[in-house]
């Protein structure tokens, strides 16, 4: 099995989104309540979805590229409500 073309896009969609997950999970567990995003955290999750979707239109994959939107759409909502 050899990796994708553009493995370094899918690399980094699966390191921004997983460090802008686990930040949440990680306080959520400690803490008990929602606290406010950093900005350190929403750029990760910016750039994993950034490299998401250009992973996805590199391989012409609108499912992928649909995931992403959404992703795009949460993060956008989370930056607003702060």
């Amino acid at each position: 099995m050899s990796l994708p073309e553009n493995w370094w896009l899918l690399a980094m969609t699966v390191a921004g989104q997983a460090v802008f997950f686990l930040r949440h999970a990680i306080l959520r567990f400690h803490t008990k309540e929602v606290q406010p995003f950093p900005r350190w955290a929403l750029v990760c999750g910016w750039t994993g979805t950034g490299a998401g979707m250009a992973y996805g239109a590199a391989q012409s994959d609108p499912v992928f590229v649909t995931g992403q939107a959404c992703v795009a759409y949460i993060l956008f909502r989370l930056q607003r409500q702060e």
